[in-house]
């Protein structure tokens, strides 16, 4: 199947979102989804990254939480996990398809914080688009890209 840049940022926002909806409500405070942005590949491939923060309630152990979605994961055969500390000594996980490249590292952030960076599968730069108008068709969709900016949600807000 061939993706547009607009199926690839709904693609990447939607893994983050089943991220979110698959950890505990009551250990949510918020949620920003940070506006996406379009990374190269090859040559001639490219995917959607949306960036996600989840603020957690006071108390709540981020790894802990981590570690329920890397178990989760574990469990199913469309992807392959890897999980590790980085740097800083914090947990992250990595799951990967196995049948279309797109995938997610959901690790812990700041105190009382989860992110998660998640990617679209490849797709194709559309037909025509000088490599040389890269940048400002970057700017250009970040800009236009669904979310178009940072938008946060509460889970215990009516509109949820």
């Amino acid at each position: 199947m061939r993706l547009t840049w607009q199926q690839a940022s709904a693609h990447a926002h939607a893994t983050a979102a089943q991220i979110v909806a698959s950890l505990p409500t009551e250990a949510i405070l918020s949620v920003t989804h940070h506006a996406g942005e379009l990374c190269r590949g090859d040559h001639e491939s490219y995917a959607w990254r949306a960036l996600t923060t989840v603020t957690l309630t006071p108390g709540t152990d981020a790894e802990a939480l981590v570690t329920m979605w890397e178990r989760t994961s574990r469990a199913r055969d469309d992807v392959d996990v890897t999980a590790r500390r980085d740097e800083a000594g914090a947990w992250e996980v990595r799951a990967r398809s196995t049948t279309d490249a797109s995938g997610c590292i959901i690790g812990e952030g700041a105190p009382g914080t989860i992110w998660i960076d998640s990617w679209s599968p490849p797709f194709r730069r559309p037909d025509g688009l000088d490599p040389a108008g890269e940048i400002r068709w970057r700017e250009q969709i970040t800009a236009s890209s669904d979310p178009p900016s940072a938008s946060s949600f509460s889970p215990h807000s009516p509109s949820r």
